[in-house]
């Protein structure tokens, strides 16, 4: 990297547990130089892993944001962001495992493209960079009976990274995730920050500000990264896990989302077929011979309920009083546009570039 390359930082927040944290840390230290700033924000993490992070510094300095209680992901980007002051900035979650060469490539792309924020392309795994996660996306919604859903498209979903098509991905995206972004800190300041009220559909609430504001944000094929979904959860990830992903956390998410964008959310489906089924997940991995002695139903009833309830309980007394950061105001009918604008737009993942270009999908 040449030295005007070096306007960024790298900062590293919490997603939805802790144990994954020394291994994002230590792939970061080998692919990061030592002379970019990078910031950890721990989040709340319990003690053994905040001593294995404390180790890490014998490999690479860095500055260690501690906690005595959960901070939710959009918090500690805020954070994190706070610690900074360089051009850009790159929020990496800490359950993510980059490959080589991914913010020379983030940084070419914002450069190159003059972009506000750049998406790499995210894999899921373990293992490693074999599975297409996000490839960049759009923004889609639909007409419902009770209003219209806002939601996105993910390019790409859940292919073979070895079958990539360039075709199908282009430069131009509307979406990014908050697994591994980069983005322009003038963007950031515009925006007022991010929302702390979400703790779902807090990247599509991001994106809309972005397409409010005119902000430019590409994929960069190049740069590689892989979220760690698979990967087993300890007894010392629960105390976030269920605290990020309860009813009450959830259910104010989403309240903050229809209200802010005028659209609906897919409570059912959210709520009860992908974040109640990743708690459980979750909480059967961290006691697997009690989840076999006692059975599914004494399990749930005796474990599960009875640990999310303490846990939800003990946060929302640690966090009564604390405000959370609210993003500037934005244009009310800028923003309406947007959203008819991709109402029941057909399926841009065509391989004709002219039939793209007229559904409004830039190369």
């Amino acid at each position: 990297m040449g030295s005007s390359e070096r306007q960024v930082s790298v900062v590293v927040t919490p997603r939805e547990r802790f144990s994954t944290t020394p291994r994002t840390l230590e792939r970061l230290f080998e692919t990061v130089p030592d002379d970019i700033p990078m910031i950890v924000v721990d989040g709340g993490a319990p003690r053994s892993v905040l001593d294995g992070i404390e180790t890490l510094r014998k490999q690479r300095d860095f500055k260690l944001i501690t906690s005595p209680h959960v901070v939710l992901p959009s918090e500690a980007r805020n954070i994190g962001y706070r610690a900074t002051d360089t051009e850009f900035v790159v929020f990496v979650d800490n359950d993510v495992i980059v490959e080589d060469g991914w913010l020379e490539a983030m940084l070419d792309g914002a450069v190159g493209h003059s972009a506000d924020v750049v998406t790499p392309l995210i894999c899921v795994g373990p293992p490693i960079g074999e599975t297409i996660h996000h490839a960049g996306g759009l923004l889609k919604a639909w007409h419902h009976e009770k209003g219209i859903v806002l939601n996105e498209t993910n390019r790409l979903m859940d292919q073979p990274f070895s079958e990539f098509d360039e075709a199908a991905a282009p430069v131009y995206a509307e979406v990014c995730e908050f697994h591994t972004v980069l983005i322009r800190r003038s963007l950031i300041d515009r925006m007022g920050g991010f929302a702390e009220g979400l703790n779902t559909r807090e990247h599509l609430d991001f994106c809309m500000r972005c397409a409010v504001l005119g902000a430019r944000v590409v994929f960069e094929r190049r740069a590689v990264v892989t979220y760690l979904r698979e990967a087993d959860f300890s007894a010392g990830d629960l105390p976030y896990h269920l605290y990020r992903w309860s009813n009450k956390v959830t259910n104010r998410s989403i309240r903050n989302f229809e209200t802010t964008w005028n659209v609906l959310v897919p409570k059912r489906h959210l709520r009860v077929d992908w974040i109640g089924n990743h708690r459980r997940r979750a909480i059967e991995q961290a006691y697997p011979r009690l989840k076999r002695f006692l059975g599914d139903w004494l399990f749930d009833l005796l474990v599960a309920r009875r640990l999310e309830k303490s846990i939800v309980r003990r946060e929302e007394k640690r966090r009564k009083n604390r405000e959370p950061n609210r993003p500037a105001a934005f244009d009310r009918e800028k923003a309406d546009a947007i959203v008819r604008k991709v109402l029941d737009r057909p399926d841009p993942f065509v391989p004709d570039a002219q039939t793209r270009l007229a559904h409004g999908f830039h190369a």
